[in-house]
């Protein structure tokens, strides 16, 4: 197994070395922003990995090790927190365990790959963003979500993050006040091939603004798909525009044999671990409740997304039918130098009760222009521009 080292000047640095002759190129990460933060109450795996962190940090080998121990034995199949405890008891063990071995995987080649992924996933969990970098603030482009929808997803592929946010009110809120507030986060994975899919079999994850369709229990699925899933509508009306191909984007869980995947690693879909799944569908999302998957979240202030509403609602005002229709939710965001946007629209009986979704209408600016998409279903062709919103 690689030795933990502890330096009074940086943070986890794991480096696999000619002491126990695994044959893998060696490689080193310093954890530097990892946070120093007590653990919740009950912890999950990621929480008792950062507290085992910090105590490591502090010196204090014995709690770090015994926290390490408790992860394991809730997690066994957590293979980052069994490299951690194994690393821990090599620091004083005269025979160090072999990583192929506490990895349960053989072959040496295979043991490098799969530890450069255990770098690069601890280097994700270890470095995620403190709550307060978003405490008080919202991601920017989240403008407006109506308090008839009770939740947005939102994806960070950068620091492999995905935050549920919901109004102050709602049950689990963060820092209650004016605006919306992160109620639960998570690790995550993307495609092997990262973000910005433009076709089928291209193993990258879609960008943009999505809806969940439909939620499916675990107990229904292939064991690829974990604990459940939630399906989006890629391709969507501007994928379908831009000649984007391909399709089966959902949010879903981790296979029995896996607690989790590396940060870029899935066939496109987002992943998440099955604790982690398990709680995300606890939520109940309703379908139509907005996805939004972006490169990377800016947290802003609720007044810079406020100031986007007025032009943005006046395009869902033109999209509503007679009267009847109210703006729901509204996204936007930019992408190869266009300006885009997001409109849920419904009428209040479809929203309330019994889930139900809402069909985004998609916008682009155009000539400093709002212009709405319209797409055939059928061939992916540009059909109509349906109205110009100055």
């Amino acid at each position: 197994m690689l030795p933990l080292g502890l330096l009074p000047d940086k943070s986890w640095e794991v480096v696999a070395g000619q002491r126990l002759n695994l044959h893998v190129i060696p490689w080193e990460t310093q954890f530097e922003n990892a946070s120093a933060q007590e653990p919740p109450a009950q912890p999950d795996a990621e929480s008792l990995l950062r507290e085992a962190h910090r105590r490591l940090l502090k010196g204090q080998r014995a709690e770090a090790l015994g926290i390490a121990q408790e992860l394991v034995e809730r997690h066994p199949n957590f293979q980052l927190g069994q490299l951690l405890f194994a690393d821990l008891l090599n620091l004083t063990s005269d025979q160090p365990i072999d990583a192929r071995s506490a990895l349960h995987i053989g072959e040496p080649g295979v043991t490098q790959q799969r530890l450069k992924q255990l770098n690069d996933e601890a280097r994700q969990r270890l470095t995620r963003p403190d709550a307060a970098v978003y405490a008080g603030k919202e991601p920017e482009g989240l403008v407006y979500l109506s308090p008839k929808v009770p939740f947005a997803v939102v994806v960070d592929a950068l620091h492999s993050r995905l935050y549920l946010m919901g109004h102050a009110s709602s049950e689990g809120a963060q820092d209650a006040g004016p605006g919306l507030q992160v109620i639960f986060e998570s690790y995550m994975s993307v495609g092997q091939r990262g973000i910005g899919k433009q076709q089928r079999g291209d193993g990258k994850t879609p960008l943009g603004a999505y809806v969940v369709q439909k939620s499916y229990p675990g107990h229904v699925l292939p064991d690829l798909y974990g604990s459940g899933a939630l399906t989006l509508n890629y391709p969507n009306e501007l994928d379908l525009l831009d000649g984007k191909t391909g399709s089966g984007i959902w949010i879903h869980g981790s296979p029995s044999d896996q607690y989790a995947q590396a940060p870029e690693s899935t066939d496109g879909c987002v992943v998440l671990s099955n604790p982690d799944m398990e709680a995300l569908l606890k939520f109940q999302l309703p379908a139509g409740t907005p996805v939004f998957i972006l490169p990377q979240i800016e947290w802003v202030p609720p007044q810079k997304n406020k100031n986007l509403r007025d032009p943005l609602k006046a395009l869902g005002q033109n999209n509503a039918i007679k009267g009847k229709d109210d703006t729901l939710a509204l996204l936007s965001w930019q992408a190869q130098g266009r300006k885009m946007a997001a409109i849920l629209s419904g009428s209040e009986a479809s929203v309330m009760g019994q889930p139900s979704w809402a069909t985004p209408s998609y916008w682009v600016e155009q000539a400093h222009q709002w212009r709405a998409v319209s797409v055939s279903a059928s061939t992916g062709a540009r059909s109509s521009i349906k109205g110009v919103v100055r």
